[in-house]
């Protein structure tokens, strides 16, 4: 919250900093329950991007428009000065896609500025991608970016980010368009969040959960698993083929646990099954 409080200052030395901040905190905390935080490191990622983009929203339509038109103006050296402060890679870009800035973080990580990635005989944003997003990712993200882009709809992407050694990491991308007073787009400005530890970790997540269930497979018990509400889960190899059923095989809805036990339960126990159920 400090780094709000900071940026709400730098932006409005009046009594609105307050407000700003106020504000900045709303939109975090909203953040966190509309995406449904898990653990602290998503939401550690998840308040980065809530602090970056408040105050990137803090900073009046009319400033960044004027800092994106005037060079040199009193006000480009304060807008850059309060985005190099973020601690999150942020880039600008023109109303048709083309990057136009990137914050010190970015520049320092990437090893290259704006114009680093420029390419005869491509367009800015086609020769940006090419560049610094890994080529996996590369033909998704163009089309992803050209979407938003045509659409002038906020854009939201994890992909892999490539500096100029050749080594990448994980990326939260997240960008809106700014609008003058008539509904025009002015400019998009965006933020890279590293997530690289997050995957890696849930990556590893995945990878145990599925030696888990090889080991379960191979317990000599019939194992399953059902949901809070009864309705099956999960059957461990040994209880699916001698019940010659998956979960997947059980419709689901409320008739679920009544369905599950009426079709492996002997008869004369399904009674007794449902009350202990």
């Amino acid at each position: 919250m400090l780094l709000l409080a900071v940026c709400a200052l730098s932006l409005w030395p009046e009594r609105r900093a307050s407000v700003a901040v106020i504000a900045a905190m709303l939109i975090a905390v909203i953040w966190f329950v509309a995406a449904g935080v898990q653990s602290v490191t998503e939401a550690a990622v998840l308040f980065g991007a809530a602090a970056a983009m408040a105050c990137l929203s803090a900073l009046s339509k009319a400033d960044i428009a004027a800092a994106s038109v005037r060079t040199g103006s009193a006000s480009e050296p304060q807008l850059h000065q309060v985005l190099d402060a973020l601690p999150a890679f942020i880039w600008l870009r023109s109303p048709d896609g083309e990057p136009s800035y990137y914050n010190k973080r970015l520049v320092d990580w990437l090893g290259m500025d704006v114009d680093g990635a420029d390419t005869p005989g491509l367009s800015r944003v086609a020769a940006t991608i090419r560049t610094i997003v890994h080529p996996d990712d590369a033909p998704a993200m163009e089309q992803a970016l050209k979407r938003s882009l045509d659409a002038g709809t906020p854009f939201e992407r994890r992909y892999r980010l490539r500096r100029e050694n050749g080594e990448s990491r994980w990326m939260q991308a997240r960008s809106e368009p700014l609008r003058d007073a008539s509904g025009s787009i002015v400019q998009w400005y965006g933020i890279d969040l590293d997530i690289d530890d997050q995957v890696i970790s849930e990556a590893a997540l995945r990878q145990s959960g599925r030696e888990l269930r090889l080991l379960i497979d191979e317990v000599p018990a019939l194992i399953w698993l059902l949901t809070p509400e009864g309705a099956p889960h999960y059957f461990n190899r040994r209880f699916a083929d001698w019940v010659g059923m998956a979960p997947e095989d059980v419709a689901a809805g409320v008739g679920a646990q009544l369905a599950i036990i009426t079709m492996m339960v002997h008869a004369d126990d399904q009674v007794a099954m449902s009350v202990v159920l």
